[in-house]
């Protein structure tokens, strides 16, 4: 199954719009005629997409470009809003899809049909609540709850706090819910502490665990196009972990902290027993249970409920007096968190949660004893920024670590999880495929996925270098078909569908999946305004497939005024008016003028600026040596 055309009547920026996801027809609707029409497409190829034979079949591939504010994104919303099976259908349109080898149509209101393309049309009606009043308030929508067979898959690795949601027939494994998703089924599993108030830490952790699946996963690691990490660092966000601003309004917790941590870092001899790397861990470790503990006190202190982390004897301000500074180190931390332990049990207001994390950093502190040898240390600095690594194959020890330390904030994650020797494209594509792969058969232990599944993917390529964009739409076809692949014999169909602001993806899709957006400016009622219309990509627009890129930026992507940045070309009008002007200049500016211009990476204007620019200063040359020869004269 797969979705070839959508007409949006009113929906976002998008208002009477016919927009052709390609197929062997076109699709046109007239509002005023309210008639739907079918053209053949002469030059439409089967299967082009469908490059694996390994996997699901791809039934389709189509790329949404326009300006910014067309309303790209709105129409991967206004699919998700509407054909998902988890609610009716909200907004009028018409939309035709391929089943089979035959076209249907579904719309929500008659219309009338120009050839015999389509086979089966239903009209879908407005759905009503038997009480009037309530009509008004409660809007069920249209009697459609999506396709049969078939799922959506939303990614976009974006945040910008908008808001998303989940239900049936969507998978969503966007930036922007995930962040808030991870979270809130953390809490539920009891994988977080009940106080966590973090959810991006959260998510970033569990991005992390995301890929170590994908990475230890023999089936979906082979078919990546770069070297894959063999190792996870884990370091320290220092500069949250050391810094005492945050109790900058409370001054006696303010004073403990910064005690407390200079005891800490300097009390411990870390190089009397064990690793020093490890050591220096450790002690970063428990400084940031001691911060999370005396951040519940700040909050706790504005309601005067006397919870705090008292100095006693067991923690005294001056280096000298400190109890357990010839103790051999781990005998010393044993000691100190037994002190925090025997502190908190003292406070008249019990805190749970303070007294799990004290319980999970013992946790985490012997689980990286116990398993020392199977940690690569940093030795780079171990003072200053202990690093220690896990090699990926060991995955029992890398999730029980993850899982652990999940449990010991509930403020701020003081740890960072950096894949070792990969670029930031490739860490990108490492989330893409890590996301994907986290919605398979394979992974997933409850619901499968449908037999049908249309692939939504918002700017997928937006943190991509030049040269990964190229393999964007290669990666995914290769890709996806794999891992998407139905457990079993049941045959899987994938249609994708994207948005891009970048030429270089949209060179890989033929003119006919082409979707272009515009903003045109139009007159109604002695009023402009602009509106925005998707223009016919089998008429208005030139060839976009295997085009190279400087016209697809032009023509395309609707770039006005040239190809060169903005600042350069007030620089460069600046070099022209001077040229053209007679004003003499000075041969420091003149010196400045003629370095810029070699600097002019397109050729013609360069090669003509030059030309100009000798014209003019070899003739004022010239001027000079007559005016001396004539003062000669004289």
């Amino acid at each position: 199954m797969e979705i070839v055309y959508l007409f949006i009547k009113d929906f976002n920026s998008l208002k009477n719009q016919n927009i052709n996801f390609g197929s062997e027809y076109k699709f046109e609707f007239s509002p005023q005629t309210n008639t739907l029409t079918a053209f053949r497409n002469e030059l439409f190829i089967a299967d082009f997409y469908n490059i694996n034979s390994e996997g699901a079949k791809v039934v389709n591939l189509s790329t949404i470009i326009g300006k910014n504010g067309t309303g790209k994104s709105s129409i991967l919303e206004f699919m998700t809003t509407n054909f998902t099976t988890g609610i009716n259908l909200q907004d009028e349109c018409i939309v035709v899809y391929k089943n089979n080898s035959e076209f249907k149509a579904i719309s929500t209101q008659e219309i009338k049909y120009v050839n015999d393309v389509i086979t089966q049309a239903e009209v879908i009606e407005k759905k009503y609540l038997d009480d009037p009043k309530l009509r008004k308030m409660v809007d069920l929508g249209f009697d459609f709850d999506g396709f049969d067979n078939t799922d959506f898959i939303y990614f976009s690795n974006i945040f910008d706090g908008s808001p998303s949601y989940q239900r049936n027939g969507l998978h969503n494994i966007s930036t922007n819910f995930l962040i808030f998703q991870d979270h809130n089924a953390a809490i539920l599993q009891k994988t977080i502490l009940p106080g966590n108030q973090n959810p991006v830490g959260v998510h970033l952790v569990d991005d992390v665990f995301r890929q170590v699946k994908f990475i230890t996963d023999d089936v979906s690691k082979n078919r990546v196009n770069f070297k894959l990490p063999e190792t996870l660092d884990i370091n320290f966000n220092l500069e949250y972990l050391l810094s005492d601003s945050q109790f900058e309004n409370n001054f006696e917790i303010q004073k403990t902290f910064i005690l407390l941590k200079g005891n800490l870092l300097e009390g411990f001899d870390y190089n009397i027993t064990g690793s020093a790397v490890i050591n220096r861990f450790i002690l970063f470790t428990i400084l940031n249970l001691i911060k999370e503990i005396l951040s519940i006190a700040v909050s706790l202190d504005r309601y005067k409920n006397g919870f705090e982390l008292k100095f006693t004897k067991d923690f005294h301000s001056t280096p000298e007096g400190i109890p357990y500074k010839n103790l051999f180190f781990h005998d010393a931390v044993t000691y100190f968190l037994d002190a925090v332990q025997n502190s908190l049990s003292k406070n008249r207001l019990n805190v749970e949660h303070a007294k799990s994390m004290v319980y999970h950093t013992r946790e985490l502190i012997e689980l990286i004893l116990q398993n020392e040898p199977e940690f690569i240390q940093s030795i780079v600095n171990p003072v200053t920024d202990p690093t220690l690594s896990i090699k990926v194959q060991n995955k029992e020890l890398l999730t029980k670590f993850i899982q652990t330390y999940l449990k010991t904030f509930s403020v701020n994650p003081y740890l960072k999880f950096v894949w070792r020797k990969l670029s930031s494209g490739e860490k990108a594509l490492l989330n893409i495929y890590s996301r994907f792969f986290s919605l398979t058969d394979l992974y997933k232990t409850g619901e499968k996925l449908a037999k049908n599944l249309i692939i939504l993917i918002d700017e997928g390529d937006v943190y991509l270098h030049p040269s990964w964009q190229k393999k964007f739409v290669k990666n995914i076809l290769e890709y996806l078909p794999i891992i998407l692949k139905a457990d079993g014999v049941t045959e899987r169909n994938l249609q994708i569908i994207f948005t891009t602001n970048s030429p270089i993806p949209a060179s890989d899709v033929l003119n006919y999946n082409t979707i272009f957006l515009d903003k045109i400016l139009i007159e109604e009622n002695d009023t402009y305004d602009y509106r925005v219309v998707v223009k016919d990509s089998l008429n208005d627009q030139k060839e976009n497939f295997a085009a190279n890129i400087n016209t697809l930026l032009s023509d395309s992507f609707f770039v006005t005024n040239g190809l060169i940045g903005e600042f350069a070309a007030a620089k460069i009008n600046a070099v022209i008016s001077t040229l053209s002007s007679r004003k003499k200049i000075s041969a420091e500016e003149r010196e400045k003028t003629r370095l810029l211009i070699h600097q002019i990476g397109e050729p013609i204007i360069k090669n003509k600026l030059m030309q100009i620019y000798n014209d003019r200063y070899n003739l004022e040359i010239h001027e000079r040596l007559d005016r001396i020869e004539r003062k000669l004269g004289e």
